[in-house]
């Protein structure tokens, strides 16, 4: 599911997976009803990463919006409209 839902093929999620629980930032458990499935989970140091990196990147696109003008700030309002409607079909 994770391969499906980020458009890779499964032996490349497989890696990535790997790496992040070699990392100790994700762990593995068994799946309760299906024995064939692993469900991966964050640590808490893995929900630590993703929470420091998520200000980070708002931080950072918060200074680059404020520099913007008004009107480039509308474009890209009207933009990300059109791309969320593009993404829901």
């Amino acid at each position: 599911q994770l391969a499906d839902r980020e458009h890779m093929q499964a032996p490349s999620m497989t890696r990535i997976v790997n790496a992040l629980q070699k990392a100790k930032l994700v762990e593995r458990k068994p799946h309760p009803t299906d024995g064939r499935q692993t469900l991966v989970e964050l640590t808490e140091a893995g929900r630590a990463m993703v929470l420091e990196t998520r200000k980070l990147r708002t931080e950072w696109l918060a200074g680059k919006l404020s520099s913007l003008s008004p009107s480039e700030r509308s474009t890209l309002k009207a933009a990300a409209e059109i791309l969320s409607k593009m993404s829901a079909k």
